[in-house]
């Protein structure tokens, strides 16, 4: 078992206790909500208030020997912004909102032209997980390059037939 620190441990939950973040009984009470949601613990301790985020992030970036930085309290550079791409700009828009959302991870997909695809999917998705009670997504894995190529085409020209229309 890989160490975070010399002699420290690599369980956030262990970490958490150790600094006096968090009791056993709270650990407990997370651990089996995550067992029920299937969620991330550091989420579930955020969730249900036992942990603040930022102390989840100083312990994940310890654990990994990572800085934490927090980019809040940092300004960009609007010549750099002026850099980045629109539909990158607006992605990362839509991303922050949908964190914001108790249960919803955002996930970049790819150009946001090519999101009219997946609305569909959306509508079914959502349809399973209240009638199953599950969290149920949609995962596009293992493309290797030519198929991706090929799917992107693919998507491409789905995309160009849906603007032009009938």
């Amino acid at each position: 078992m890989a160490t975070a620190a010399a002699g420290g441990s690599d369980r956030l939950g262990e970490n958490l206790m150790r600094d006096g973040l968090l009791s056993r009984e709270q650990l407990a009470q997370a651990l089996a909500e995550q067992k029920a949601s299937k969620q991330r613990l550091g989420f579930v301790l955020v969730k249900l208030g036992l942990v603040p985020e930022i102390e989840i992030t100083k312990i994940l970036a310890r654990q990994h020997r990572m800085p934490a930085v927090d980019l809040s309290r940092f300004e960009v550079d609007p010549k750099i912004l002026k850099l980045v791409p629109t539909d990158m700009a607006a992605k990362g828009v839509v991303l922050q909102l949908a964190d914001q959302i108790p249960g919803c991870r955002g996930v970049d997909a790819g150009p946001l032209r090519l999101a009219r695809q997946l609305e569909g999917f959306t509508a079914v998705i959502v349809g399973i997980n209240r009638r199953h009670k599950i969290h149920a997504g949609l995962r596009i894995t293992r493309l290797g390059d030519d198929k991706r190529r090929r799917l992107n085409a693919e998507l491409l020209r789905e995309a160009g037939a849906l603007q032009e229309g009938p």
